[in-house]
Parts: C-alpha cells; sequence; structure tokens
C-alpha cells in the first residue's frame, strides 16, 4: 500500500516497549453479516486459523511489557477452532498485570461450557456476547445465525462459568425492532454492560454494496437512543459514553484508555493501534498479514496541531464524563489550550462544558460530537 504523507511503512515484527493496553483482531467468522462494515470474512475463505494465530503469536512476542487491558475482538473470536484459540489464550495469560481487564467477544451460537471453562481457566474476567436482538424474527432479518434461544443458553453459561463482568451488543434501527423486549432481555438477565448500536449501512457491508437499507430514518433512530436511555438509567444501568452503558465499576476499561486518546498495541489484520504517538493499522488483509508482516503507520507527531485537537475531541467527547486535560499528553494539551477561542465557543453554544481541567460534552454536545470535533479543522 503506498504510504501518503505522514505515512510510513514499518516492520512491526521488532522488539519494543509497548504500552499496557492490548487488542487483537481476530477476522475470522462463520457467516459475514450483511450490515457489518468490520474487516471480517467467512472462516473458509481465510487461511487456516492456526497459520494466523502463529503470525498473531509471532508479533506479540516482540512486544515486551504485561498488559492491564486486553480485548480479543473481530470478526468473531469465537468462530476458530478451541485448540488454535487455546494457544493464543495461553501467551496472554503470561502477560498479565495485576488487576487487570481482559474482554473476549462471542457469537451466542458458539458460546458452549468448553469454551467459557477455558476462557475462565486462563484468566479471561470480561465475556462481550454479541446478542443484537431477542427477537428471533430481527436476528432473521439481520442476516444472524443464532436465535434467542442461543442468547438464553449464551447467559445461563458463561453466568454458571462464574463470569460477573458480562457486556452484550445490541443494534436498533430497523422497523420493529422490538426494542423494548430486548432491553427487558438485558434487565433479567442482570447484564452488567451493554453496548448500543444505531444500525448504519455504510461501507463495504453488503447491504451497501448492494444499494440496501433497511433501517429507520435518523429521528426515529434517536427516539430509540431516548429510551433506551431511559429504560436502562432507570434501572441503574448508566450512560458513560455514546453507545455504551454500564452498572457503576463495570464500564470497559480498554474502551475508556482508547476514547481517552490512550495508547494500545493492535495485532492482527486489519487491526488499530497507538504507540509512542504514533497510529498504525494492520492492512485489512489476513493472506498478506501472515506472509508479508507489514503494517502502515501514521505518525501523530507530524500532524497539524489543529488535526490532533480535532481527533481529541472526536474521542473524548464520546464520553459522558469527558476528558481530563491534565492527563493528556503534551501534545494534545497544548492543542487544546492553544485554542481556547473554540473552546470557548462550544461553551457559549452549549456543546461542552469546563470545569476546570475537565472539559466534557453537554446532553446536546452528544448529539454532535462531530459538530464539536470540525470546529478544529
Amino acid at each position: 500500500m503506498p504510504a501518503g504523507d505522514n505515512k510510513i511503512l514499518f516492520d512491526c515484527f521488532k522488539p519494543r516497549i509497548v504500552p499496557p493496553h492490548l487488542y487483537i483482531h481476530i477476522p475470522y467468522c462463520v457467516t459475514k453479516c450483511p450490515y457489518c462494515d468490520f474487516y471480517s470474512a467467512p472462516i473458509e475463505s481465510l487461511p487456516n486459523p492456526d497459520i494466523y494465530i502463529d503470525a498473531v503469536l509471532d508479533e506479540l512476542s516482540f512486544c515486551i511489557g504485561k498488559f492491564d487491558t486486553i480485548f480479543i475482538g473481530g470478526g468473531t473470536p469465537s468462530a476458530i477452532p478451541l485448540k488454535t484459540f487455546e494457544r493464543l489464550l495461553k501467551k496472554i495469560a503470561e502477560r498479565l498485570k495485576s488487576g487487570y481487564e481482559w474482554s473476549v467477544e462471542a457469537n451466542p451460537k458458539d458460546v458452549t461450557s468448553e469454551l467459557v471453562r477455558m476462557l475462565k481457566d486462563y484468566g479471561v474476567n470480561r465475556f462481550s456476547i454479541g446478542f443484537q436482538s431477542s427477537s428471533d424474527n430481527v436476528l432473521k432479518r439481520l442476516g444472524r445465525r443464532h436465535s434467542q434461544k442461543d442468547n438464553e443458553c449464551a447467559v445461563e453459561t458463561a453466568v454458571n462459568a462464574g463470569f460477573e463482568k458480562i457486556s452484550g451488543d445490541i443494534i436498533f434501527g430497523l422497523p420493529n425492532d422490538e426494542l423494548e423486549k430486548t432491553l427487558d432481555f438485558f434487565l433479567q438477565n442482570n447484564i452488567s454492560h451493554l453496548s448500543a448500536y444505531e444500525l448504519h449501512v455504510e461501507g463495504n457491508s453488503r447491504w451497501n454494496i448492494d444499494g440496501y437499507d433497511p433501517s429507520v430514518s435518523d429521528e426515529e433512530k434517536m427516539k430509540c437512543m431516548e429510551k433506551t436511555i431511559f429504560i436502562l438509567e432507570e434501572r441503574g444501568i448508566m450512560r458513560y459514553e455514546i453507545s455504551n452503558f454500564a452498572k457503576p465499576g463495570f464500564e470497559c476499561r480498554s474502551h475508556i484508555n482508547v476514547w481517552s486518546s490512550g495508547e494500545y498495541v493492535g495485532i492482527g489484520a486489519g487491526a488499530h493501534g497507538f504507540e509512542q504517538g504514533i497510529r498504525y493499522v494492520h492492512l485489512p488483509n489476513t493472506k498478506e498479514y501472515v506472509e508479508n508482516k507489514i503494517v502502515e503507520y501514521e505518525d501523530s507527531n507530524k500532524l497539524k496541531e489543529n488535526a490532533i485537537a480535532m481527533e481529541t475531541m472526536m474521542l473524548g467527547m464520546r464520553m459522558i464524563r469527558g476528558i481530563d486535560i491534565e492527563k493528556l499528553s503534551p501534545l494534545r494539551k497544548n492543542a487544546l489550550m492553544n485554542r481556547k477561542n473554540i473552546l470557548d465557543s462550544l461553551t457559549a453554544d452549549g456543546l461542552i462544558e469546563i470545569f476546570g481541567s475537565i472539559i466534557k460534552p453537554t446532553s446536546r454536545g452528544l448529539l454532535f460530537v462531530n459538530e464539536i470535533a470540525l470546529r478544529f479543522a
């Protein structure tokens, strides 16, 4: 891939001290959902999972340090064979800091007692399940391969294995999506974390390529989110980010680090990372990843100051609590402080609030995060 003005090709397979936050991308799926724009593909169309995990472990071996948060996402990590998955878990288990958070994503159809027992045995302590809906009709319309019965069995299996931190994803925005029924399923099962995502048909998703978009209007989606906020917060599951809700103390630390402009390691085809002021992305091509091991980097230190400020606000204003300027890198702190006039105008427009070193979005600002960020362009 040709490098842009601030981009270089970088060999990530060399020893380096890394930040204590790790993301590993597993692009394998049993089937590709028609709305999905993430880098993933059916397992039979990709290289053998064992070869892929060999490459991931090779890259991980060059990372010096232990990890405070680990997130294994996809794709569908649970789609690869258990023995293959176990090789990855074993190596990560050797690299854990005290008090770590370790999340793994799974499709409800894949959640067996063997899988959850293996995850628990190696130290995984946060289980993220892609429920999407509790309606069989909606699941079918979304092209999902699981059923509501699979959802119920997945929760029961995870709870019986001793998981206290169970997170679930839902999608809203289809006509007649039975959202209240899905939220009731979460509440009845005492799930501690919920990610509620609007259905967006975009990018390389099959629906977008085919020119098909069954989603409701933006106004209707906003009403769905308002309903979600009301129902969940009434039961003590609080919104802490635009799309994420949790019981106090059950927020996802891995995601919070990213939204706070924290650095993290990204490993695997299509994975993004951020180290030493450098953002990078692995080429979204599994065959290229296992054969050529090339990563494209963008040096944030060479970005213009306004671009750094824009990125910091784009991420940070997703969180209800906002960001603490004093906890940002000097580069990011200066980028914002040198644009106090923009911060003042955003405050005057009712989009942000500033309390000492804290910058946080207002309720109205949460609806216009892109506009907030673009003020710095």
